[in-house]
């Protein structure tokens, strides 16, 4: 892959952006912590697409682009007020299992 996305700004070439179509509310904003609003078939491919990637860069930290968001009271952790953007609206780590 030699192609650089634009995905988050400054992570831009060193990360592979995967998008879920859905997760939004009728206003376009994300559904947070809500990830049943994805099917089935959109979870499991996402599982198959993560587990290639993951062999394809092992020791890859998996995220969300909502968690690559500045910690501006810089106590280590990505806040939701924190937040430039919410997608995804829930946990990638915690819903993939990794």
């Amino acid at each position: 892959m030699t192609d650089v996305g634009a995905h988050v700004a400054g992570f831009n070439s060193t990360s592979v952006g995967v998008c879920m179509v859905g997760g939004l509310d009728f206003r376009g904003n994300a559904v947070i912590n809500s990830p049943d609003s994805f099917t089935d078939a959109q979870w499991e491919t996402a599982k198959v697409l993560l587990a290639y990637l993951r062999k394809l860069y092992p020791g890859a930290r998996v995220c969300g682009h909502r968690d690559l968001s500045p910690d501006k009271n810089r106590d280590g952790k990505i806040q939701q007020s924190e937040w430039l953007k919410t997608c995804p609206g829930f946990d990638v780590a915690t819903y993939l299992g990794v």
